[in-house]
């Protein structure tokens, strides 16, 4: 069985393909993850959890009608980017135009844009109408209030109007509830299904 490392560049051939993948936001490192090339390439030993995943990608056409999500938890480098990007391209082959974007990436963003009042609308509003927004580690952004309100506000939209999110974390409950507060914590708990992943990083060291 090939070993692909976590840490190389993934890269397809397609010039078209490529592009495609760029207007969803797909990090180039990622161009090439589907669910057949964990499959082939995947060494994790949380068999359960991409299980689970899988089911939920199975299902994706009533997990979006319903507004289901799911929030990927665990430690760095064991696959939930992978995961959460194979569930992506599974919308993608169903005519759907989910998103993805790093909490770090997105306020990043929204402060470059703070002073295009029209680009940051247009931006916004692409993070809280998406069929289904891809978060990629959620709580690695800064702890300022500002961002806090943003990216509850985000949550909050998404929520109300019953689209869904996956959100890939490092945290744990107690500290989610703690970075954001109790009311952003329970609409989490309302509109994911959690799946933690608990086997050790898949990226070799340099």
């Amino acid at each position: 069985m090939s070993q692909t490392t976590y840490n190389e560049p993934i890269l397809v051939n397609n010039i078209e393909e490529k592009n495609e993948l760029s207007d969803f936001g797909i990090p180039k490192r990622h161009w090439n993850v589907t669910w057949e090339w964990l499959r082939s390439n995947n060494r994790s030993k949380d068999v359960d959890a991409f299980k689970q995943a899988r089911e939920y990608s199975d299902n994706i056409d009533a997990n979006i009608k319903k507004g289901t999500g799911l929030i990927l938890k665990g430690g760095v480098g064991v696959g939930k980017t992978s995961v959460a990007v194979a569930i992506m391209r599974d919308c993608i082959d169903k005519g759907y135009r989910p998103y993805f974007i790093s909490s770090l990436h997105m306020l990043d963003k929204i402060y470059s844009l703070k002073n295009s009042k029209d680009e940051l609308r247009a931006f916004e509003d692409k993070l809280t109408g998406t069929k289904l927004l891809v978060l990629d580690d959620l709580g690695a952004e800064s702890s300022v209030e500002w961002v806090n309100i943003k990216v509850m506000s985000i949550l909050a939209k998404r929520y109300d109007d019953m689209l869904p999110i996956i959100a890939t974390t490092n945290l744990a409950n107690d500290d989610i509830k703690g970075k954001y507060d109790v009311r952003t914590y329970d609409r989490l708990k309302a509109m994911c299904k959690v799946i933690k992943f608990e086997g050790e990083s898949l990226r070799e060291g340099v």
